[in-house]
């Protein structure tokens, strides 16, 4: 009966330390994470653009893939934009900077390199 009140313990710290934590929330410390940020705002754009929203929930997950910020210097027409994601996160190819992407749902017809997604992106 003992060891089963000591191994309470520590839970019962740990669910106590949780609650203080959200309680005392830092919006500074959440703007660090370039990560979470990236998938809250590609919540809120989905959101705020439904007629972007994806009709199956692979497409749906992909669209969450949000392409940083990027932009083409290879002409203006009908310019498709590579980024590179993880399903978590993207990344531009180097040199792509300064315009807001998003990924468009729809991978290209491209082989996976080391289990990265290449997307098309408008």
């Amino acid at each position: 009966m003992k060891k089963k009140f000591l191994l309470g313990i520590p839970c019962a710290a740990i669910a106590i330390a949780s609650v203080i934590g959200v309680s005392q929330f830092d919006s500074e410390n959440l703007a660090g994470n370039d990560l979470l940020m990236e998938n809250v705002e590609a919540l809120a754009l989905y959101e705020i653009k439904p007629s972007k929203a994806c009709s199956t929930e692979k497409q749906y997950i992909n669209y969450l893939t949000k392409c940083p910020f990027c932009q083409t210097d290879f002409g203006r027409q009908g310019t498709s934009y590579s980024c590179v994601g993880n399903g978590n996160s993207s990344t531009c190819k180097k040199g792509f900077e300064g315009t807001e992407i998003y990924c468009n749902c729809q991978r290209r017809p491209a082989m996976p390199i080391n289990n990265v997604q290449i997307y098309s992106c408008d």
